[in-house]
């Protein structure tokens, strides 16, 4: 099994790790989800090879970039994915700490 840990910007509570576990679980090659809000961590688990830009994309539409890297657009982005991810049932998370 390979894994990811991606570290981000702006991942604030439930419904910020909401939205992503939304967005992520598109990739079907992706057996595991695990979002840590405390540690701005996702961990990815996969039988297939991840990669990492390919992920890193989407956080970063969503206005979750790679640790470091966010600006104030980005910021803002990330307040609207937060609000809709909390809008959305939380059931559907692996794991959120």
């Amino acid at each position: 099994m390979n894994q990811l840990t991606l570290y981000i910007d702006n991942l604030k509570c439930g419904g910020c790790a909401n939205t992503i576990d939304q967005a992520l679980r598109k990739f079907t090659e992706l057996k595991t989800i695990q979002i840590n809000i405390e540690e701005g961590a996702i961990t990815l688990c996969s039988d297939e090879e991840l990669q990492r830009p390919k992920y890193l994309s989407v956080l970063k539409k969503l206005g979750y970039p790679e640790l470091g890297t966010s600006n104030l657009l980005q910021k803002g982005k990330s307040y609207i994915s937060c609000a809709i991810g909390r809008m959305k049932p939380a059931d559907t998370l692996d794991e959120v700490k």
